[in-house]
């Protein structure tokens, strides 16, 4: 795809992360924002103003007159893969919100008619560009703690309700669906070991739909390490990152304040901090519009490749069956 001078992205549906996505084309260097779309015809004359693009109330439509490159798909996640193979059938790359799909046979086929198009496809997997992410992945990277046994990182001091389409499962929603892919995805960054058995127990506790507000998920890998990841109903909170090592431990409070401390003590007793202050790092969408800009412009791979999200939904579809039958399933 390199060697062009700029490339255009239609973004389809205007919720919250939606408007995000066109705000952030428009700002990123090489990247410009041709359509939107959206059924909420107020929104679209909002959006006509604020964007000075043309908008469409049908996909279909905006496929076959956008003229953009790649198209962005940010509605209700039920709607996925559907509308990813629309639009790679009529020729468009796509990025994709999370959770890029149902399940893993989805995303298999999703692969597969990428490839057969030859286009892009890739995935908001914000969170791999968060700065205590990022941390601890280097931190790990370097082997400042050693070989790490334990990973945990953790959802768990919010009491609310939801009341949107996320409580239904008919809309592909739930903790799972929203939260966890950006978990277990970024328990996926911190190791190159391949996960073989899952444990997993799904929990409703207060939303008032049919899918579940909270889960815990425990992962076994081939090489000796055990992760959890867990989004719970708490008053009180635990950790919100712990990774032990053979020769120190990563630990991050989860203060639900503005600045968290990642803190590091190795086994010799020293001990850094490095602080992450969200005011600064509020947003994620601009580093992986900047590195998707990047990439399209040199004739490189995506960002977050399609394969690796996969592993994720293998992870998270034997956590649903192991919550079904109440024992370890293995990850196939």
């Amino acid at each position: 795809m390199g060697q062009k001078k700029s490339f255009k992205i239609a973004v389809c549906a205007l919720g919250r992360i939606g408007w995000r996505h066109a705000v952030h084309v428009q700002a990123t260097p090489g990247l410009s924002l041709a359509a939107v779309c959206d059924l909420n015809k107020e929104l679209l004359v909002k959006a006509a103003g604020e964007f000075k693009v043309p908008t469409y109330t049908s996909f279909a439509k905006m496929l076959s007159a956008a003229g953009a490159d790649m198209v962005v798909i940010a509605t209700s996640s039920h709607l996925h893969f559907s509308m990813t193979k629309d639009a790679l059938k009529c020729g468009y790359h796509v990025l994709v919100e999370k959770p890029m799909a149902k399940n893993a046979g989805e995303v298999r086929e999703m692969i597969r008619l990428a490839r057969k198009a030859g286009k892009y496809l890739t995935v908001n997997q914000s969170m791999r560009y968060r700065p205590d992410v990022r941390y601890i992945r280097e931190t790990i990277k370097k082997g400042v703690i050693g070989d790490v046994f334990q990973l945990y990182m953790g959802i768990n001091n919010n009491f609310s309700e939801r009341t949107d389409w996320q409580i239904w499962k008919k809309f592909n929603g739930g903790m799972v669906a929203n939260w966890g892919v950006h978990l277990v995805d970024s328990i996926l960054q911190m190791t190159d070991q391949k996960p073989r058995h899952v444990f997993a127990k799904l929990n409703r506790i207060i939303d008032r739909g049919d899918a579940e507000d909270a889960f815990k998920i425990v992962i076994k890998f081939n090489r000796g390490l055990v992760a959890e990841v867990e989004a719970q109903k708490a008053r009180y909170g635990k950790l919100l990152w712990q990774a032990c090592g053979t020769k120190g431990t990563i630990a991050v409070e989860n203060t639900g304040g503005m600045v968290i401390e990642i803190k590091t003590r190795t086994i010799t007793g020293k001990e850094t901090v490095e602080k992450v202050d969200w005011r600064v790092h509020t947003e994620d969408l601009p580093a992986h519009y900047r590195d998707l800009a990047k990439r399209v412009f040199n004739g490189q791979p995506p960002p977050v490749t399609p394969e690796s999200v996969l592993t994720q939904f293998k992870i998270i579809d034997a956590a649903k069956k192991s919550n079904r039958i109440g024992c370890s399933v293995e990850v196939r």
